[in-house]
């Protein structure tokens, strides 16, 4: 077999967008009545301030959307009576209620929420012990552990309800180069590509790095590393391969961040990835993360280890996406027993939502 050149990205790797338009409530002999309309507002219960792009859940109905900028919006429900009603914002406790529509053709309620509170220290350096007990304990545990991880997932949900509600793909510049013993880049190539918004993979342990015909060398393989995603982080796969340690607050890039270690489970006999994510303490926005491969397999010839990092800028307020990605190889060359880093790094230029788009946003790289 020939030497490994590169662990690389699949383009369909860099997001994962759930596209597919949100189910409308309503269906046979209730199509032909108006709907009631229901105006949810979502208030602070701090000082009575609008809540923005809240989540507002509606399970019976299958209906999931976001408030608008005022924290407010209008929904159908196809008839009177209770309504499960379930709101949610990163930073804030979930409300989980039951509200009683009326008949009356429209009506509103405002559910207030409650910022979330709890201590939190500085970091530690820690060595995690191997991840034998993998996934959140449905009972006990660290309570500050679950509150993180809960937020980590929100972040995910958030992100996922984006691309339902408001489908959109990504347009990047790709970057492919070295760095030599001395710490000089050689960039080998530039290009753009299409991110597909909804791509095929998603995270299962087993299934991170595939192999594909290298059409550069004629017999070779080039191994590609499936770079979790957002989405991936909130999956109850991931969650239940993982387990999640609170390191604690940190400086990173000037501002303090509090930082959630994740570690693979020890009985996964595959590659995997152990990983870091940074979230603000203010408000738990994901501003960061980093993942490292685990086992690197001896087909890896060379290879002494891979990571990547991403950065995370906001496309709607509280709403994060990815705006870049450094992936880095560390390979040994036997012929010359020196080493280098390969690197690939993804930059988003533009975001393109494929149709309608959230409070007349236009097509437009995240802000950092």
């Amino acid at each position: 077999m020939r030497a490994v050149r590169r662990l690389s990205f699949p383009a369909h790797a860099l997001v994962a967008v759930a596209l597919g338009a949100v189910v409308a409530s309503g269906g046979g002999a209730q199509e032909s009545r108006p709907a009631l309309q229901v105006t949810v507002r979502v208030i602070d219960t701090l000082n009575g301030s609008a809540v923005p792009f809240s989540v507002i859940a509606m399970p019976a109905l299958d209906l999931e959307r976001f408030t608008g900028a005022a924290g407010t919006i209008v929904l159908p429900v196809p008839s009177a009576g209770r309504v499960r009603l379930i709101v949610r914002r990163i930073g804030f406790t979930p409300t989980d209620t039951t509200i009683t529509v009326t008949s009356a053709p429209s009506q509103a309620v405002t559910i207030a929420l409650t910022h979330l509170s709890f201590q939190l220290n500085e970091v530690r350096v820690v060595d995690w012990p191997p991840c034998t007990r993998p996934g959140i304990p449905r009972r006990g545990g660290d309570p500050t552990m679950r509150a993180v991880v809960e937020q980590m997932r929100e972040n995910a949900d958030r992100f996922a309800l984006l691309g339902r509600q408001y489908p959109f793909g990504y347009r990047a510049e790709r970057t492919l180069g070295r760095t030599n013993a001395t710490g000089v880049d050689s960039v080998e190539r530039v290009d753009t590509i299409l991110v597909n918004g909804s791509p095929p993979w998603r995270y299962r342990p087993g299934t991170l790095v595939a192999a594909r015909p290298n059409a550069e060398s004629r017999g070779g393989v080039l191994w590609a590393m499936h770079l979790p995603t957002l989405r991936d982080l909130g999956e109850q796969a991931f969650v239940d391969n993982h387990c999640f340690h609170v390191a604690g607050v940190e400086e990173k890039e000037g501002r303090p961040l509090l930082r959630l270690d994740i570690v693979a489970a020890a009985r996964l006999g595959t590659s995997d990835v152990n990983a870091a994510v940074w979230l603000d303490p203010r408000d738990f926005q994901i501003r960061h993360a980093m993942f490292v491969l685990t086992r690197v397999r001896p087909e890896f010839i060379g290879l002494r280890s891979h990571s990547a990092q991403v950065e995370f800028g906001e496309l709607i307020p509280f709403v994060p996406v990815m705006q870049m990605v450094l992936g880095e190889s560390i390979v040994h060359d036997p012929s010359s027993g020196r080493e280098f880093v390969l690197f690939e790094r993804q930059r988003i230029l533009v975001v393109e939502f494929r149709g309608a788009r959230p409070e007349g946003l236009v097509d437009r790289p995240p802000p950092p």
